[in-house]
C-alpha cells in the first residue's frame, strides 16, 4: 500500500547529487542499457564498487522502462522492506503500532540526513544492517528459522558497499550471540553442532558474497578504488614520515569530530552513543526474562564493539584511501558514521518493540506513537513541498540541452574531453552521465584548465597548452560546457579558425599542430 502511494510520488522525479551523477545513477543506467554488469570499457569510473543497488533498480525498472523516477523509486522500496522487519509480531488491528514504526523509521532516515530515495546507499546499508539485528530479536518463529533468513540479508550487505561486509560481520555476530544465549538458557548446554555450524553460516555468507563480487573485479581487470593494503609499517608511516603532518592533523580532526561534529541533523557520535547506552539501559530494566535480558546485553555489547571497528577503518580510509584534501576535512564524515547509527537506533527500538506486550495498549504508549505519526507527517510533507531551487533546475536543462547535442553528433563509442571552467565537478559530472554510454574526460582529466580560480580551487588544472593537446590525442571531441576570457586567450591556439564559443569540436587525427574543428 505505501509502495502503490510512492510511485505517484517519485516516478515524475529525477537525479538532484553528485553521487547520483557521478556513479550510482550511472551504475544503474549502464546496467539497464547493457543488460549486465558493467564492463572494463564502459564510462562507469569506479568498476569496483558493489552493485546491488543498481542490480535491484535494474530488475525493477524492466517492469516500467529506464527513468531517473523509476530508479528512485527502486531505491525506496529497500528501507522500506527492510522497516518491515520491525513489524514482526505486530497486527493492523493495533494499526497505531506499525504506522509508528514506519513513522520512526522514516524520521531516523531524516535525522541523519537521507533521503529514502536517493540513490546514495549508506542509509540502505544502515536500515539493512540495523533491522537484520532487529530481525533476530522479534522473530517469534524459532530462533534457528530466523537466522537462515538472516543469511540472504547478511550477503547482500557486502554487495551494496564494501563497507557492508563489516557490518555484516557484526550483524551476524551479535545475531549468532543471541541465538546461543538462547540455546543456553533452554537446553542448559550448547552440546550440539548444529548451532554452531548456523551461526558460522551467518559469519561466512557475507565473505563468501565479497570474495565473489572481488573476484569479477580482478576477473575484468578494474583497478581498486580504495587501498585495502594497509600494513603496520604503512601506518607508522603515516605519523613519521614526510606525511606525518598530514597524518597527524586527519587523526586529530578525527578524534575531535567524534565529540563535537554532527552526525547528520543529530548529534556528535560519542553523545550518540551515550544516549544509546541510556536507551539499552531503560530496556534492560524494562525486560524481566532473564534470558532475553542476556540476549540485549549481548547484542548492545556488540553494537559498541563494532562502533569502535567501524570508527577506525573509517579513519584508516582518510588516512590511506582519500587524497589528503579530503582525508583532513574529513569528507562525508556525518554521511559515513550515520550509517552505523542508523542501523544501531533501529536495533535500540527492537529492545523496546520485543517487551511483553500490555493486554491493552498504555496511554504514554498512544501518545508516543501519535508523535512520531505527527512528527513523520509534518516532515514529509515538509520535504513534499520543497522545491528544487530554479538556478539548479535551469543549470540541469542547460547540461541536458548539450548533451544531447554531443549525442546526436557522436558515436556511441566516442571519447569526449568536457570544458567547465571554474567548476568544483558537479556539472561535468552530469554532463558525464547524460553523456554515457560515451567516456568523458571526468574519469580522471582536469576539466577546468589555467591557474587556479582562487587559494580552494584543487580542481582546476595547470596544463600548458601542449601538454593539453598531447592528453587530446586519447580522445575524439572536446565538448565546452563553459569557458571564459581567461580559457580562451590561454587555450585559443589549440582550436582551429572559427569563432571562439562553447560547443562541440572534433580532433583531428594526424598532422603535426593539433587544430581543434567545430562540429
Amino acid at each position: 500500500a505505501v509502495a502503490a502511494l510512492l510511485w505517484p510520488a517519485l516516478s515524475g522525479g529525477g537525479f538532484a547529487y553528485w553521487d547520483e551523477f557521478s556513479h550510482w545513477g550511472l551504475a544503474a543506467k549502464e546496467i539497464f542499457a547493457r543488460g549486465a554488469l558493467p564492463p572494463l570499457e564502459s564510462a562507469l569510473r569506479f568498476k569496483d564498487y558493489p552493485p546491488g543497488t543498481a542490480l535491484f533498480q535494474y530488475y525493477a525498472a524492466g517492469f516500467t522502462g529506464w527513468s531517473e523516477g523509476a530508479a528512485s523509486f527502486a531505491q525506496t522500496l529497500l528501507p522500506l522492506a527492510a522497516a518491515a522487519a520491525l513489524m514482526q509480531g505486530t497486527t493492523w488491528e493495533r494499526a497505531w503500532k506499525p504506522a509508528a514504526i514506519l513513522s520512526l523509521s522514516y524520521l531516523l532516515a531524516v535525522f541523519f540526513n537521507y533521503r529514502p530515495q536517493s540513490l546514495y546507499v549508506d542509509h540502505v546499508l544502515g536500515f539493512l544492517f540495523g533491522t537484520a539485528i532487529a530481525s533476530s530479536l522479534l522473530s517469534e518463529d524459532g530462533t534457528r528459522r530466523t537466522l537462515v533468513r538472516l543469511i540472504p540479508t547478511l550477503a547482500v550487505l557486502p554487495l551494496i558497499k564494501a563497507a557492508g561486509l563489516v557490518l555484516a560481520l557484526i550483524a551476524a555476530a551479535a545475531a549468532a550471540a543471541g541465538h546461543l544465549i538462547a540455546l543456553r538458557v533452554r537446553d542448559g548446554s550448547l552440546k550440539r553442532l548444529g548451532p554452531v555450524f548456523l551461526c558460522a553460516a551467518l559469519l561466512l555468507a557475507p565473505l563468501a558474497a565479497a570474495r565473489s563480487w572481488n573476484a569479477h573485479v580482478a576477473r575484468i581487470g578494474a583497478a581498486k578504488t580504495f587501498d585495502t593494503g594497509i600494513t603496520a609499517a604503512g601506518l607508522l608511516a603515516k605519523f613519521s614520515g614526510p606525511s606525518a603532518e598530514t597524518g597527524v592533523k586527519t587523526a586529530l580532526n578525527f578524534a575531535e569530530a567524534l565529540f563535537g561534529k554532527q552526525v547528520g541533523r543529530t548529534l556528535p557520535p560519542v553523545v550518540l552513543v551515550i544516549i544509546l547506552t541510556l536507551a539499552a539501559l531503560a530496556a534492560l530494566k524494562l525486560e524481566r526474562r532473564a534470558a532475553e535480558n542476556l540476549r540485549i546485553r549481548a547484542v548492545y555489547l556488540w553494537l559498541l564493539a563494532g562502533f569502535f571497528v567501524y570508527s577506525g577503518g573509517l579513519l584508516l580510509l582518510y588516512l590511506f584511501s582519500f587524497s589528503s584534501y579530503e582525508g583532513m576535512k574529513l569528507a562525508s564524515f556525518g554521511r559515513y558514521m550515520g550509517t552505523f547509527f542508523l542501523g544501531w537506533s533501529l536495533a535500540t527500538a527492537a529492545f523496546f518493540l520485543r517487551l511483553p506486550a500490555a493486554a491493552a495498549p498504555s496511554r504514554g504508549a498512544l501518545l508516543t506513537a501519535a508523535a512520531l505519526v505527527l512528527g513523520a507527517a509534518v516532515t514529509l510533507a515538509a520535504n513534499a513541498l520543497k522545491k528544487t531551487p530554479p538556478e539548479k533546475t535551469l543549470l540541469h536543462r542547460d547540461i541536458k540541452a548539450k548533451a544531447a547535442y554531443a549525442s546526436a553528433r557522436t558515436p556511441a563509442d566516442s571519447r569526449i574531453y568536457v570544458i567547465w571552467q571554474g567548476s568544483d565537478g558537479f556539472e561535468p559530472q552530469v554532463m558525464a552521465y547524460e553523456l554515457s554510454p560515451r567516456i568523458t574526460s571526468t574519469r580522471g582529466g582536469g576539466w577546468s584548465l589555467g591557474k587556479p580560480y582562487g587559494p580552494d580551487d584543487v580542481w582546476t588544472a595547470d596544463l600548458p597548452p601542449k601538454e593539453w593537446g598531447t592528453v587530446l590525442r586519447d580522445y575524439d571531441f572536446v565538448l565546452i560546457g563553459k569557458a571564459d576570457g581567461r580559457f580562451w586567450k590561454e587555450y585559443g591556439g589549440v582550436f582551429g579558425p572559427g569563432p571562439r564559443s562553447e560547443g562541440l569540436f572534433k580532433i583531428p587525427r594526424g598532422g603535426k599542430d593539433l587544430k581543434l574543428l567545430p562540429v
